[in-house]
């Protein structure tokens, strides 16, 4: 199943867009969430999210935000959208500018298609958040503006799944460089875009192997226990940030 949120309303965007995500996980508490961009999108993974389904029939949640920005990732995805289509995992996609034939091919399969174009008075508004300085922040273990920029985050309507999603992606790739450096991998078999090697290299020196485990960890624990009542997610994040 395709839901398709297109547009240049990034406000309204991030706000339907958490609504549909919100909708799905209550209706599969215990389907597995992720989130790829144009810089995470991964071949491999993407695909066994399509065809798959997780232990004891548990679903998929997937969130494509801003994916098909990525030449290759676009083409990927539009290769498999009749697979995407009939899958049982839920497929929530969120772009604001595509060529027209792109748009009409996911429109015209996608169970749902909303557009929120902006007006031109909220296109001249400031440019919204870079949520990958959020990242940079903690792959350099800069806590201080770690935390200052999760705040700005929030403030600038940055979603709390889209930033555990980003922040969880900076750890996991700064583990897979360091497991391939220990086991001699060359990086260009790990299927990531150079330039999410170059600077998730420089950051897993920050870090040591069973560090980086912990934090994964710690992420994957923070973001069920919101859902099953514990730690609000912001608040989960603070928590996550302070104890870098």
């Amino acid at each position: 199943m395709i839901i398709f949120i297109y547009g240049t309303d990034t406000n309204k965007i991030r706000k339907i867009s958490r609504k549909h995500l919100d909708t799905l996980i209550g209706k599969r508490p215990d389907a597995g969430f992720f989130k790829m961009d144009d810089e995470t999108f991964d071949e491999a993974k993407f695909e066994e999210l399509i065809f798959s389904q997780g232990l004891f029939d548990k679903k998929f949640i997937v969130h494509l935000d801003r994916a098909l920005s990525n030449k290759e990732a676009r083409e990927f995805i539009i290769k498999h959208l009749s697979e995407l289509t009939e899958s049982e995992n839920a497929f929530v996609i969120t772009e604001p500018k595509l060529a027209k034939p792109t748009f009409e091919k996911i429109k015209k399969v996608a169970f749902k298609t909303e557009v929120f174009e902006a007006s031109v008075s909220a296109k001249e508004d400031k440019p919204e958040f870079n949520i990958f300085s959020l990242a940079d922040a903690l792959g350099r273990k800069d806590k201080k503006t770690t935390w200052v920029l999760l705040y700005k985050a929030l403030r600038a309507g940055i979603t709390p799944e889209q930033i555990h999603g980003t922040i969880f992606a900076q750890v996991k790739n700064m583990a897979l460089l360091k497991c391939a450096e220990k086991e001699k991998v060359k990086t260009s078999e790990l299927g990531l875009h150079p330039f999410v090697i170059k600077k998730a290299t420089g950051f897993a020196k920050n870090f040591s192997q069973e560090e980086l485990e912990k934090l994964s960890g710690k992420l994957v624990t923070i973001y069920h226990d919101a859902r099953r009542g514990g730690d609000e997610l912001p608040v989960a994040l603070e928590k996550f940030v302070l104890k870098l």
